[in-house]
């Protein structure tokens, strides 16, 4: 899985890969995230060891400082999404809405042809159907 991930953004310059050891994400010092993404991890840890992860979750993530909660649902469909882009003055690299998860990626002021080279870019990386109009 890891070496799939890499192959598939390891030229983003923010993003890293570690592999776990069990329930420890010693790879992560403490309060050293702003966010933590994760999906479908729990149902691959024994119930023992749930418990134990939370709390690396708790130690590697920086106090929100003001912030609003990033995990609090926040639905849209990507007609919604789209409308809301378009408003704010930025224009769709691509939407990608193809289950539970809406995904955008957008640009400012793109240049002729620009949008098309991007959106070219990206579609390796996202696998699944694109929803693009």
């Amino acid at each position: 899985m890891l070496r799939l991930a890499r192959g598939r953004a390891g030229q983003l310059r923010n993003v890293s890969f570690h592999g776990l050891e069990g329930a420890r994400l010693d790879a992560l010092a403490d309060a050293s995230l702003d966010r933590l993404y994760r999906h479908s991890v729990l149902v691959h840890i024994d119930n023992e060891d749930v418990y134990r992860y939370l709390r690396e979750v708790r130690r590697v993530l920086a106090p929100l400082a003001g912030r609003k909660e990033s995990w609090r649902p926040q639905l849209a469909t990507a007609p919604e999404l789209r409308e809301m882009i378009r408003r704010a003055g930025l224009s769709e690299i691509l939407l990608v809405d193809d289950s539970h998860l809406l995904q955008a990626f957008v640009t400012v002021d793109a240049a002729p042809g620009m949008l098309e080279r991007e959106r070219s870019r990206l579609l390796p990386l996202v696998p699944g159907q694109i929803g693009i109009d």
